[in-house]
């Protein structure tokens, strides 16, 4: 039977080209991506709160870029996001001051501002931004925490992440 030879040659030839695949796809070129034109760095001004004290994180953003960067910056809206984490692994609740900055899931939002300006920084400029993370967070729980901030590149549009920064919450 002639069409019996035929089809094992198809499953063959299927057979082959879906083993080989995978190797086409580590075959191909990466296109590498342009380093970030901002480094974000973080601190926080206490290292050591009160339950219940504000948290007050310091974020420094600094073009390192040989040539000027812009972003918009809103008034209300923070520029930087912030995460949080506990370092024994337990939840952290969000403020309904954070929640009121998301999109409900499977929502397109669009926000309308009153305040927006283009701001610019010059090659090696710099500036400085104070954030309450109680006002985003509810750190009223005692223990360590660990904090990062991030933005999008104003050019690449790459997530760029801060050095991560660990804070105690003690007792009142």
């Amino acid at each position: 039977m002639v069409w019996k030879g035929r089809i094992e040659v198809r499953i063959m030839k299927w057979t082959l080209a879906l083993a080989l695949l995978p190797l086409a796809s580590i075959a191909r070129p990466v296109m590498a991506q342009a380093p970030a034109s901002v480094r974000l760095e973080l601190s926080i001004a206490k290292p050591e709160i009160k339950s219940g004290d504000a948290v007050e994180a310091i974020v420094r953003l600094t073009n390192v870029s040989d040539h000027t960067v812009s972003y918009l910056d809103t008034a209300g809206i923070p520029l930087f996001g912030m995460t949080i984490r506990r370092e024994d692994g337990a939840g952290i609740e969000e403020t309904d001051f954070r929640r009121s900055l998301r999109c409900p899931e499977g929502e397109h939002c669009s926000r309308s501002f009153n305040h927006v300006v283009t701001e610019s920084l010059k090659s090696g400029e710099s500036l400085t931004r104070k954030v309450d993370l109680s006002k985003e967070f509810v750190l009223s729980a005692t223990g360590v925490y660990l904090v990062y901030a991030q933005i999008g590149d104003p050019q690449t549009r790459m997530k760029v992440l801060s050095n991560e920064v660990r804070f105690t919450v003690t007792p009142k």
